[in-house]
């Protein structure tokens, strides 16, 4: 499947119409971090470069995580959460200072939302969390329509064994996807992890102790 580019131009509320930068974060494979990682770039910006000023937004593509992570239902009572399948009209869900579009447990969802919300995502910088899409062709349309791909590696040897042909397919398909380490630790052996990877140029994000991951979640605040 081929998408269909529309306008990059996407509603701001304070002012003009305003470009956003698509940022597609892509785990190798299941577990590998993907939505770690999104929250990371959403709180951080940018591994690399100048990230974009204004409103981030961070948007679930794939499988759902921050609904109940963050306690959407908690944080929106008495507001609307506009929605993943309803998104369409530029409608904003500000929380923490930032614009989300969460995947609600209840509901169903569709490849059309998938679509309707990578293009229509508002915002400066829209950083698109796509966990669990690894075995969808979407990805890969997903990954050329980006302006930014993260793909995120786990460094333990069984899980690069599971990668290694997906990161083949991304790389074929996607050569500008920028490897990021998940979850690095003194116990990597960092000659092996290079040459498995084919390079040392990647992003590093160190293991975060298991215990504020677990506190993260019990006070549904972002880990980062």
């Amino acid at each position: 499947m081929i998408l269909k580019r529309i306008p990059d131009k996407v509603l701001d509320r304070e002012g003009p119409l305003k470009e956003t930068m698509r940022v597609s974060v892509i785990g190798a494979c299941r577990g590998a971090g993907a939505s770690f990682v999104s929250a990371y770039v959403l709180r951080n910006g940018l591994f690399e470069g100048h990230t974009p000023e204004g409103l981030r937004t961070l948007c679930e593509l794939g499988t759902p995580y921050f609904y109940q992570a963050l306690g959407f239902d908690r944080r929106f009572a008495g507001r609307t959460l506009h929605g993943f399948s309803s998104h369409g009209k530029h409608e904003l869900n500000m929380e923490m200072g930032y614009n989300w579009y969460v995947k609600v447990p209840e509901e169903e969802y569709f490849e059309k939302d998938i679509l309707r919300n990578f293009y229509g995502a508002a915002g400066s910088m829209a950083i698109f969390d796509c966990s669990g899409l690894n075995d969808e062709p979407l990805i890969f349309d997903i990954a050329k329509e980006s302006d930014l791909v993260y793909l995120v590696v786990d460094p333990m040897p069984t899980k690069l064994i599971s990668s290694e042909k997906f990161i083949d397919e991304m790389r074929k398909i996607c050569p500008k996807a920028e490897l990021v380490v998940n979850r690095f630790a003194k116990g990597i052996h960092r000659g092996e992890l290079k040459s498995f990877l084919g390079t040392g140029n990647y992003h590093k994000i160190d293991a975060m102790p298991i215990e504020d991951i677990y506190k993260a979640e019990y006070n549904c605040v972002l880990p980062v």
